[in-house]
């Protein structure tokens, strides 16, 4: 069985990756884990070094965001017969 790690963010749910997964289902049987980083939901004008500043708003906004991507990556997985 092969055994694939998906770690994407703004490319989840592409194209290219949707080709890429499809290709490994037709390969065999295949399991996949999929991470989507939280990361800010904005650009801030000084560089991100990782953490949100104790802001919890913009890290509760960031979970949400990569919990929604998760999500419909999970249902993009099971469409496609993983």
């Amino acid at each position: 069985m092969g055994q694939y790690l998906i770690v994407a963010n703004q490319t989840l749910g592409g194209a290219e990756l949707e080709r890429e997964v499809q290709q490994r289902i037709e390969g065999g049987e295949s399991r996949f884990y999929v991470v989507v980083p939280a990361t800010p939901t904005h650009h801030k004008t000084k560089a991100w070094g990782g953490g949100f500043d104790d802001d919890s708003s913009e890290t509760d906004k960031a979970h949400d965001v990569a919990e929604g991507r998760l999500g419909q990556m999970i249902d993009k997985l099971k469409s496609l017969g993983a």
